[in-house]
């Protein structure tokens, strides 16, 4: 299924409380609620200090009730002032972040959103069968 960073969401926060910009946003901030240890999460990622770096790094904002996740890119503001984006924070492209978060996503919603409580086995998929099994 394809990720469409860019398209609208009707996902809200495990609270329910907060809405979303795009799908990016949305798959950026609950795959990090996925992470909460209080969640009884199944997520676990490997001990890699890029990948750590990569899913640490971006920031978030609420504007307007909706959660914004910060851009890749570097973009200017309406006043003409360059804000920066991750990757010329990082020095590099968050790639591996990016890929890990692409792929819960998707596992976990396809292209279809679901609300919190429908995802609750995180980190694993029913009736997945990898190649070597």
């Amino acid at each position: 299924m394809a990720f469409s960073a860019g398209s609208s969401t009707d996902a809200t926060d495990k609270n329910d409380v907060l809405k979303f910009k795009d799908v990016n946003s949305a798959s950026q901030w609950l795959f990090r609620e996925a992470l909460d240890p209080s969640n009884n999460s199944e997520v676990c990622l490997p001990d890699d200090p890029e990948l750590l770096g990569d899913l640490t790094a971006r920031r978030f904002s609420v504007i307007a009730g909706k959660i914004v996740v910060e851009s890749k890119d570097d973009k200017i503001d309406s006043e003409g002032i360059r804000i920066k984006g991750v990757r010329s924070r990082l020095g590099r492209s968050p790639d591996k972040g990016d890929g890990v978060v692409i792929a819960w996503w998707t596992a976990n919603y396809g292209s279809v959103v679901a609300d919190w409580n429908s995802i609750s086995g995180l980190g694993h998929v029913e009736g997945y069968k990898n190649r070597w099994q």
